[in-house]
């Protein structure tokens, strides 16, 4: 695992402003901070322009969601 605090999920969201991605929370993370699902299983980010990359360490890769025009 990375030795970050936060783990993949901070470190990924890290990486995601280090490269200038304009991004948010997906939908899944969003529903369970209004308190409306349980734990999302994966991380998930919502991306706002283009971006075609894919962030991964070992077995961890995360998800991205489009946003809608």
């Amino acid at each position: 695992m990375i030795a970050a605090p936060g783990g993949f999920d901070q470190a990924a969201k890290e990486a995601l402003n280090r490269l200038g991605v304009q991004w948010e929370p997906a939908s899944a993370e969003k529903a369970y901070q209004a308190g409306r699902t349980q734990i999302p299983a994966r991380v998930m980010v919502r991306v706002k322009g283009p971006f075609h990359r894919q962030i991964a360490y070992g077995k961890y890769r995360l998800g991205i969601e489009r946003a809608s025009a």
